[in-house]
């Protein structure tokens, strides 16, 4: 009979309890730190190899540019083959090379939309115009270069 007066007890105070604060329900009041950003933060440095990475992003743009028709992953096998990287740096490596390939297409894809369809002096001016106005948004960037 203890046993059942036990879990009887048990059961009503599992009843009384409050629900647990859950973040963005409405109708709750944050309570403490909120961790999702340190959380976040610490996901995805876990993905970071654990050794910093020797090739230089200048060093990829360079052999993206001497290899214009490579795919990226032919780019990144060469560059991994030339500076003998490790595993886990290789993969980066492809990354990097993919997001900078996938940059790449982006930017022509928009410089395209601006050439000119008709073939005459004043649509070519004003593509210019345009072709200009472009560039000079990249040029407004701050390039500094914190990680390398």
């Amino acid at each position: 009979m203890k046993t059942s007066k036990i879990k009887a007890k048990a059961r009503a105070s599992q009843k009384t309890v409050k629900p647990r604060y859950v973040p963005g329900l409405p109708g709750n009041q944050p309570k403490g730190k909120d961790l999702r950003l340190a959380w976040e933060l610490q996901f995805e440095s876990a993905h970071w190899p654990s050794q910093p990475v020797k090739v230089s992003s200048t060093d990829i743009v360079k052999v993206l540019q001497k290899f214009p028709k490579a795919s990226s992953l032919d780019v990144a096998k060469t560059i991994v083959d030339h500076f003998e990287v490790t595993k886990g740096q290789a993969a980066s490596i492809r990354r990097r090379v993919a997001g900078m390939v996938s940059m790449e297409q982006s930017i022509l894809t928009k410089v395209r939309r601006l050439l000119p369809v008709a073939v005459d002096g004043d649509g070519a001016v004003a593509a210019l115009r345009r072709i200009d106005d472009f560039l000079s948004t990249f040029e407004a960037r701050d390039c500094s270069t914190p990680f390398e």
